[in-house]
């Protein structure tokens, strides 16, 4: 159901100096911006290797915003790739009914499947061009 780790998510106060230090360290290109109501965040996606790495900046009181005050700067999420993410809802559907839909993405809290600790975002599965210094990611840890 799951393909192979295709991103990863920071939660940050400040996105600028998070965005420049990926370009100028390892070739990371933004691809877009958007804003994720579920998390209370802006985010901009840069694509670096044959993934992303989404930098998550709250734009008020939500969930990234939560996390932040409790952590600081950190991994807020790892990312997988699915052929059929609605299909990945469904199967999880019959352990929470708390995942969210949102921009294309399923987000999915680890309390709500019982793995304390654990955030994923699932994706639609692409193949990407590599871009940058890095080839792929692995995993997230």
């Amino acid at each position: 159901m799951l393909i192979e780790i295709d991103r990863v998510q920071l939660a940050v106060a400040d996105m600028n100096g998070v965005v420049e230090r990926w370009q100028s360290l390892l070739g990371a290109e933004i691809e877009g911006t958007d804003r994720l109501e579920y998390l209370g965040a802006n985010r901009t996606r840069l694509r670096i290797g044959r993934g992303y790495v989404e930098i998550l900046q709250p734009d008020g009181a939500g969930l990234v915003a939560n996390a932040i005050d409790k952590r600081g700067a950190h991994l807020f999420s790892a990312g997988a790739s699915s052929l059929d993410v609605d299909a990945v809802q469904t199967h999880l559907s019959g352990i929470t009914n708390k995942t969210v839909l949102e921009a294309g993405q399923l987000f999915v809290d680890g309390n709500d499947i019982g793995i304390p600790g654990l955030r994923i975002v699932i994706s639609p599965h692409e193949d990407r061009p590599k871009v940058g210094d890095l080839d792929f990611m692995y995993e997230a840890t």
